[in-house]
């Protein structure tokens, strides 16, 4: 049975995230009884860390400089040539990932 809105809401605004993580193996049970549990092997390639939101929670991300403004950690950032994206990517298949 799909979720309510009003559910997902719920869901989405609860703090108890292992409690929400045993309503989704009940649900995974119920749907699957026989007890078999697959995974994927992928990859998020990060092709840059330059960002222009700032997360007080990232210690990922570097500010792009901003009206002739730089910030010191801009010089941290970077910006992946294809080439390296392309061999993440061949990196990520060599190892069973799915590309999709």
């Amino acid at each position: 049975m799909p979720l309510t809105r009003q559910q997902a809401l719920e869901y989405f605004n609860s703090p108890d995230l292992i409690g929400l993580g045993f309503e989704a193996d009940a649900v995974r049970r119920r749907l699957h009884p026989e007890g078999v549990v697959t995974y994927i092997i992928d990859r998020n390639i990060n092709y840059t860390n330059f960002c222009t939101e700032y997360c007080t929670f990232c210690a990922f991300y570097r500010p792009l400089p901003k009206n002739g403004k730089t910030d010191p950690r801009s010089d941290e950032g970077y910006i992946l040539e294809f080439e390296t994206i392309y061999d993440k990517i061949a990196e990520t298949l060599e190892m069973g990932g799915t590309a999709c």
